[in-house]
């Protein structure tokens, strides 16, 4: 198992919500922790394919028209590059993520991602049982 982390923004806030709900019905081994309004979602999954596929596939289930202030990016980190933390734009352009990320310090930013990529989520789910 990878770990990932998707931060995103839609301008309509019921779509924002139902992403997120969404996201944790699918995922339901996850941490979401939000810092300066921006969501960092957290969990684990097998192949970037299919995690890139499968978020695509929530952006079309919710059925809401996509603004040019709507982004969704995937961070993840490669195994034969572990000291590189990757993105993949799954929705919009990157400088919609990156001036949202102006809100909040680079090293708080990756120290945030870091944490996210150290959790063990398939754990999570035995220690709250």
């Amino acid at each position: 198992m990878t770990n990932y982390v998707l931060i995103y923004r839609f301008a309509d806030k019921n779509a924002e919500e139902e992403f997120q709900q969404k996201l944790i019905k699918d995922y339901p081994d996850h941490q979401l922790h939000v810092r300066h309004g921006i969501p960092y979602f957290g969990f684990a999954s097998r192949q970037l394919p299919a995690v890139e596929d499968r978020v695509k596939a929530i952006i079309d289930e919710i059925n809401v028209v996509t603004t040019d202030k709507d982004y969704v990016a995937l961070y993840y980190i490669r195994e034969e590059e572990p000291d590189k933390i990757m993105r993949s734009m799954i929705l919009g352009p990157s400088d919609l993520s990156e001036s949202d990320l102006t809100k909040i310090s680079s090293v708080e930013h990756e120290n945030l991602l870091n944490d996210l990529f150290d959790i063990e989520y398939m754990k999570l789910r035995f220690q709250h049982k």
